[in-house]
Order: C-alpha cells, then sequence, then structure tokens
C-alpha cells in the first residue's frame, strides 16, 4: 500500500489475483478503511478504474495503464536463471560465448583506461588477460563484474545483456570474482568466509536469521555442511575452524577462490591469484583453477606469472594501453612479436 498526499489517497492493491484468499481479505481492509476516512471509491484513479485485474502482472505505482511483468522470486535458483539465460536466446540474443565484452570503452577523464575492445570467453574455456601495468586489465574486470561503469560498450553474460546490473545481481547470474588485493574477513573462520559467498543463495531473510527460526538454522546448517565439503575439495578441510587470519598468505588466496566458488558460478574471475606466492604456491593455485575449471566453471584469468598462465590457458588475450595487440592460443601468443 502506498499513501499519497495532498489531494486524493490512493492505494495500491500489488497483490497477485492468484492469490485468492489473501487478496479478499485486502480488498476488504481496504474498503474499511476507506469507508471510515469518507474515500470509498477514490482507491482507483480513472485510468485504473473498470480494468480487469490482471493475473501475473504488477502495476508500478503511478504509472496509470502501464502494465509490467510480473516480480519475480526474491531469490533465483540455478533453473529459474538457466530458463531466463534460455529464453532470452531463444528471444534472438545473439552470443558466441558465455561472457562477451563489446565495444568497451572506460574513460577517467582524458584518459582512456579501455578501448573499443571486444573479445569473447567460450563457455569451458581458461581465457587469461595478461600486459604490462596499466594496460586495463583491472579496470576491464571491474566492468565485466558490476564494480565499474563503462562509458560506451555492452557485457553479456550467456546471452543476457548485464551492462546496467549491479554487481549482486550478476553473481545472481552466475558470475563471482577474486580481487587483486585479498578481501577476507581476518576476524571470522575459514569456514564463515566461504559462507559469505553463499549469501545469494539462501533463502532465509533477516528477521527469520534475527529470531534464529528454525527453517533459518536449517538452512544454515546446510550451508556449513557445503562449505566444509568446498573446503575439502580445495585442500583446506582441517583449517575450515581457524581464524583466518592466521594462515597463509597462499592459503587465503585458496579461501578467497572458495568463496566465490560458494555462490555457485558459471564465469569465475580471478584477478591475479598468485600475485606474491613463491613458485611452489604458484603452481598450487595454478593446479586449483584447473580442476575448478574440469568441473565446469569457465574462467577469465588476469595473471603476470607466464609460466602460470602458458600452463593453463585455453586462450590468451593481450592488452596495452587498454587495446587488444594480440589474442589467441598460447603458443601463438608467445611466437607473437608483439608481444
Amino acid at each position: 500500500q502506498r499513501l499519497r498526499v495532498p489531494g486524493i489517497v490512493r492505494l495500491h492493491d500489488q497483490h497477485d489475483a492468484g492469490r485468492n484468499g489473501c487478496a479478499r481479505r485486502h480488498r476488504a481492509l481496504v474498503g474499511r478503511v476507506l469507508r471510515r476516512a469518507g474515500l470509498h471509491g477514490a482507491s482507483r484513479g480513472p485510468a485504473v478504474r473498470g480494468r480487469p485485474r490482471d493475473a501475473g502482472v504488477r502495476r508500478e505505482p503511478g504509472a496509470g495503464d502501464a502494465v509490467l511483468p510480473a516480480r519475480p522470486g526474491r531469490r533465483d535458483g540455478l533453473g529459474a536463471r538457466a530458463g531466463r539465460q534460455a529464453h532470452n536466446r531463444g528471444a534472438g540474443a545473439m552470443t558466441s560465448g558465455l561472457v562477451e565484452v563489446r565495444d568497451l570503452s572506460v574513460q577517467f577523464g582524458g584518459l582512456a583506461a579501455v578501448s573499443e575492445l571486444s573479445f569473447t570467453v567460450p563457455e569451458g574455456a581458461i581465457k587469461a588477460i595478461i600486459g604490462p601495468n596499466g594496460a586495463g586489465k583491472t579496470t576491464l574486470f571491474n566492468v565485466i563484474s558490476g564494480v565499474q561503469t563503462p562509458s560506451a560498450g555492452r557485457v553479456m553474460l550467456a546471452g543476457e545483456e548485464v551492462t546496467a546490473l549491479p554487481a549482486h545481481q550478476r553473481v545472481r547470474r552466475g558470475l563471482a570474482r577474486t580481487f587483486q588485493n585479498l578481501q577476507v574477513f581476518s576476524g571470522m573462520t575459514v569456514l564463515e568466509n566461504v559462507v559469505v559467498g553463499m549469501h545469494v543463495r539462501l533463502r532465509a531473510g533477516l528477521a527469520s536469521a534475527f529470531l534464529r527460526l528454525p527453517s533459518g538454522r536449517r538452512e544454515e546448517a546446510a550451508a556449513r555442511v557445503r562449505g566444509r565439503a568446498l573446503l575439502d575439495r580445495l585442500g583446506l578441510g582441517a583449517k575450515a575452524d581457524e581464524r583466518a587470519a592466521s594462515l597463509s598468505f597462499g592459503d587465503l588466496k585458496i579461501v578467497e577462490i572458495a568463496r566465490a566458488l560458494a555462490s555457485e558460478p558459471r564465469v569465475l574471475l580471478l584477478d591475479e591469484p598468485t600475485a606474491g606466492l613463491p613458485m611452489a604456491e604458484a603452481a598450487r593455485i595454478a593446479e586449483t583453477i584447473r580442476s575448478i575449471n574440469a568441473e565446469g566453471v569457465t574462467v577469465l584469468l588476469v595473471e603476470h606469472n607466464m609460466r602460470v598462465v602458458m600452463s593453463i590457458s585455453h586462450d590468451i588475450l593481450v592488452l596495452n594501453f587498454g587495446r587488444r595487440i594480440a589474442e589467441g592460443e598460447p603458443a601463438a601468443i608467445r611466437a607473437d612479436p608483439q608481444v
């Protein structure tokens, strides 16, 4: 219900007409309120009066006759997301990759960080982005993940344009990332850090968590079970209950990857996952990335360690001053004189 003043009181019933009992009780309540206020008959403006209620649609308050599609559920499940993506593809969306960047440009004042860049990331691939410092790699990651707004161009995920979507909506659609600088909650346990990544897949709301309702407790227990299983797969199961602050730098990199995987992504963006690590730890991270990809997760990787890039990548994109100078398989990139 919305109350608008001055002038006329308009009460907008936004209940789905298919919920018969709730809708009838609500309309009766609205009628009693209006009769007591002496405003009976003013609950609908002239643009809406006389129109049948449309099941499965919602009205934007103050929009007159505008009818919008029914609002989806509060939490999108994997099945719902897959159905939406199939619908978008069926509607004629053209795509040749799971992630597509089309004519993307990012400017900061007079500085062009990324200039008219286009590329695709095939589903199931490991694609690396390399280039010198200042080439625009992290800026590109920020745009794809929703942290940075582009000056021009589009970002597509599974045929659906996500350019205008905020970061959390992209996570719900299957895109997760790690950061160049660690973003781990040091005061929490390793398991708690991983469970944070499951937030977009949980259904319990704030009230359920605050009141410790049985449904919320069951969901939290299930999330912890899944978190432990994920840590076991990544080799950190024995450290699940330790404080994150007590872990080594290499282990914290794994924790960040685990938290990203906890959101059940289709695409995982890794921003310099081996930066600052010795050779043995870098090889461990590389093997982790390879195993994640083998489980069906598409990986987009920014990395300076060429040994890692050349050993795990299926395809490499080379940037310099925000522009593509080469793209292809590792052997071709290694032999390219411009690179």
